[in-house]
């Protein structure tokens, strides 16, 4: 291992603040939280949950400012199929009452939107419109996870609620775009977030700018790497926690690994028009798919180099160029 993990390496909002971030729905987490770190900056809290707390969880959360962002998929039906509770029965209910608490109270949140092929975007979008939802973040299903024992993507795939391959991927999305507009819902995606100013990093972990401290001290560069039994819990391991000390390790060789996948590097990114957008995309997806951190995010590579154009023409046409 390196050297001892030094205080800049937390996930910081700016220059004057510190962005914690919080993936989980514990009870743990019900209680007072800083609002200053020890040397005086302010700290923001960020939670994606899926939304099946108590209300009076949600309305901690309000008053202690959270960001707050909701896995939830539409309607009853496709939500409960998705998504539905440890014992089996529907989320669906509980999740809608605390859409509605966070409307009620005019709080800003965002609703993290996960689609197939085998669902209507546009009647899914509507629903939201009709809640009073004014943020969405848009990705499709992946193959990947306890579910889905093999990456197979298309109708072909053995699985009835299956992944999008390039063309479903595309159309679905672009009406999602075009609902998203007339209902006044702000839509975003994780890759096309950078549509606008470029990047050579997919996201903040993939380069090790940002880390995830798990629950039995790993320090993983990905936040779909979650605990040491993961499979690819190797390849992301940035660090781990040393007790004794109260500190993390850092391996500063896995960082300059991870800083190795860049748009400019990767083998099959670095001539590409839109590598700048997508910066190969998803790191873990790419090693679920492939077993290689260096390959691209097959997913979305053909959507990335699809859209791309169809973007900027459609930018240009809504502003009269």
């Amino acid at each position: 291992m390196g050297t001892v993990m030094e205080p800049e390496w937390i996930n910081k909002k700016d220059n004057n603040s510190i962005l914690f971030e919080v993936s989980i729905n514990h009870p743990c987490w019900f209680c007072d939280v800083t609002e200053k770190n020890r040397d005086g900056r302010p700290v923001h809290y960020l939670i994606t949950t899926n939304g099946t707390a108590s209300s009076k969880f949600m309305t901690w959360m309000m008053t202690k400012k959270f960001a707050i962002s909701i896995s939830m998929d539409g309607p009853s039906k496709i939500q409960d199929r998705n998504r539905p509770l440890a014992n089996g029965n529907g989320s669906s209910k509980i999740v809608e009452r605390n859409v509605h608490l966070l409307v009620s109270q005019h709080y800003p949140f965002t609703i993290r939107l996960t689609y197939s092929p085998k669902d209507d975007v546009v009647t899914i979008i509507k629903y939201f419109a009709k809640l009073g939802v004014k943020n969405i973040h848009l990705e499709p299903l992946f193959p990947h996870g306890r579910f889905y024992k093999v990456a197979k993507f298309g109708e072909k795939s053995q699985y009835n609620v299956y992944p999008p391959v390039k063309k479903e991927l595309l159309t679905k999305f672009l009406q999602a775009i075009d609902t998203c507009k007339k209902y006044g819902i702000r839509i975003y995606n994780g890759h096309l977030i950078h549509f606008t100013r470029g990047i050579g990093y997919f996201c903040g972990a993939a380069s090790a700018h940002s880390m995830l401290a798990t629950h039995d001290g790993l320090l993983s560069g990905c936040l779909e790497v979650v605990d040491r039994n993961d499979k690819n819990a190797k390849t992301f391991a940035l660090g781990h926690y040393v007790k004794e000390k109260h500190r993390f390790n850092l391996d500063k060789s896995k960082i300059k690994t991870m800083r190795a996948r860049h748009a400019d590097l990767l083998p099959k990114c670095k001539n590409c028009f839109a590598r700048y957008v997508c910066a190969g995309g998803c790191a873990v997806k790419a090693v679920h798919v492939f077993c290689n951190f260096f390959e691209k995010d097959l997913s979305y590579c053909g959507f990335t180099r699809a859209i791309v154009p169809i973007l900027i023409k459609k930018i240009a046409r809504d502003s009269g160029v």
